[in-house]
């Protein structure tokens, strides 16, 4: 690859991000709200269940439009830093991965009594999110190693090589007790639900207080995202213009 600037990637790639983190607790609600609704088969659950599929559908559009874009902008910025094309190479597998979760759905679904169809589509549903996950990780290490190269301009001390790295340890730490909570909620709150233990509005109290943890670390997830946002922002609009400075 060349290691030629492309600024139109670097300027759609914060969108697409931003956009593919905000999905993400969409479906996490959606997910579970829909089980939920299916468990208790009634006329007056009907309209809930089709809400809740028209929001599941339109964030799995959105969730492969920004994977997409996403990929094509980090295609045409390996050359800045190996990083990039290890994001590359990881959202690749989260799209495929995403494919795989939606084909084996389809057989799960069949088994809604079966323990272990519960916690496979659990496990289907969590993977994506991991590889996201690490797929963000090695961006924000990208972004260091941008900065490191930034060392002579002046704008260095402020953007904060030490800082992304701190964020970073921050987003890899919340989401992954974000997505276990979600994951270990999501399989027992289904397989309990399926088997008439608990029924909707009746929920024992270990899973009302891992739905407000969850609630609270989902609105966490949104200001890490919105901070992961500007940082990419503002490390490419400062790389762009150091580059373009020295003639490179």
């Amino acid at each position: 690859m060349s290691e030629e600037l492309d600024y139109m990637s670097m300027r759609i790639l914060p969108i697409s991000m931003l956009l593919l983190l905000l999905i993400m607790p969409l479906f996490n609600i959606s997910i579970m709200t829909a089980s939920m609704v299916v468990s208790e088969i009634r006329m007056e659950r009907i309209t809930d269940l089709g809400c809740m599929d028209t929001v599941y559908f339109a964030c799995e559009f959105l969730n492969l439009l920004a994977t997409i874009v996403s990929l094509v902008c980090l295609y045409r910025m390996n050359g800045i830093s190996k990083a990039y094309n290890y994001a590359w190479i990881i959202f690749v597998f989260e799209l495929i991965s995403e494919m795989v979760r939606q084909i084996s759905g389809l057989f799960i679904r069949e088994d809604r009594k079966g323990f272990f169809s519960h916690i496979m589509h659990s496990g289907l549903n969590l993977f994506p999110k991991l590889l996201i996950i690490a797929g963000v990780a090695v961006l924000l290490n990208g972004l260091t190693e941008m900065l490191n190269e930034l060392r002579t301009d002046s704008n260095t001390e402020s953007l904060g090589v030490s800082r992304i790295k701190n964020l970073n340890k921050f987003w890899v730490v919340v989401e992954l007790i974000r997505n276990l909570i979600w994951f270990v909620l999501y399989a027992s709150a289904h397989i309990l639900m399926s088997e008439g233990t608990i029924s909707l509005g009746k929920m024992p109290r270990v899973v009302s207080i891992s739905v407000g943890v969850s609630v609270i670390l989902m609105f966490v997830h949104v200001v890490i995202s919105i901070i992961i946002f500007f940082n990419i922002w503002k490390v490419f609009k400062s790389y762009y213009l150091y580059r373009y400075n020295r003639g490179v």
